[in-house]
């Protein structure tokens, strides 16, 4: 015979009720007398009955949760172990175009150098590492002069203007099919959690806003020709990421599309790495403190 689930409880306490009246019959000198049941004993029968009832209940309660807690620890080590090869995917998948972000950031770099000589020609400095273009401006800024603050000014406008056409051909094909392709992917998938964004943060965060310092004129070009604005309407990555999210209508964003993950989450890498990280890097790529 099968007996359902949901008949166990009542089968269990009819089987327990049989049991404890033959017990009870066959002790010697106990007769029970069923004829003379009145009310009072049916309601002392339902009584046991109903603590039989609980009982199982409770048994079947705690075991449940038994399952449910071996259950949900199960599903959170298999979620650590699928975002742990996430992540190493991610990390596999940039660390193939290191290659490509170097060349690209050079050159930039190389473009910038020349700007700093334009602007800064009384300078003994020669401008060609991190080292020496940083510890330069920060002299800059430390002075506080008027004039050093025109400069600076001046210099990070002439930066702004940076437009990389000059650079070679290996070079723009490695920014247009590489570089920006990949940074836009990873950004979009850590925005969105398909992979972990604080660790991808943390790990690839200045490789984010080297690129993007060094790229952004690129990214507004393109949107320029597509006829997109510049301004992606979100003051915040969060306001960016409820627009977006799934099952979100985006169908009247107005802003800049073209590479947008990729500016959204480098603003995100902004707000969550330290200033002091923040400021340095920028500092490399001619730009001044947040």
């Amino acid at each position: 015979m099968n007996i359902k689930p949901h008949m166990f409880v009542p089968v269990v306490s009819i089987i327990i009720i049989f049991l404890v009246v033959a017990i009870v019959s066959s002790i010697e000198g106990i007769q029970i007398e069923l004829y003379k049941f009145n009310w009072e004993g049916v309601d002392g029968i339902t009584n046991i009955i109903m603590t039989i009832v609980t009982m199982t209940l409770l048994f079947g309660i705690w075991q449940a949760k038994e399952t449910h807690d071996e259950s949900t620890k199960a599903r959170k080590q298999s979620t650590r172990a699928n975002d742990a090869e996430i992540l190493r995917w991610a990390m596999d998948e940039m660390s193939k175009r290191k290659g490509d972000i170097k060349l690209v950031t050079n050159a930039y770099k190389q473009e910038l150098q020349e700007v700093m000589n334009k602007s800064f020609p009384d300078s003994k400095g020669s401008f060609g590492t991190d080292k020496s273009r940083m510890e330069f401006i920060k002299e800059m800024q430390e002075k506080a002069t008027d004039k050093d603050k025109e400069k600076l000014e001046k210099f990070y406008k002439a930066v702004e203007d940076i437009t990389g056409e000059n650079w070679d051909d290996g070079v723009k094909t490695a920014l247009h099919t590489e570089v920006s392709i990949i940074m836009q992917r990873m950004g979009y998938m850590a925005l969105f959690s398909l992979i972990s964004k604080q660790h991808f943060i943390n790990l690839w965060g200045p490789m984010f806003l080297a690129c993007w310092y060094s790229i952004e004129w690129y990214i507004k070009n393109e949107r320029k020709e597509l006829g997109e604005s510049n301004d992606n309407n979100c003051e915040t990555p969060e306001e960016f990421i409820e627009i977006f999210e799934e099952g979100g209508n985006n169908s009247d964003y107005e802003g800049a599309f073209f590479r947008i993950h990729l500016e959204t989450f480098v603003m995100e890498c902004e707000n969550k790495l330290p200033l002091l990280l923040v400021n340095n890097e920028r500092l490399k790529f001619g730009r001044g403190p947040k």
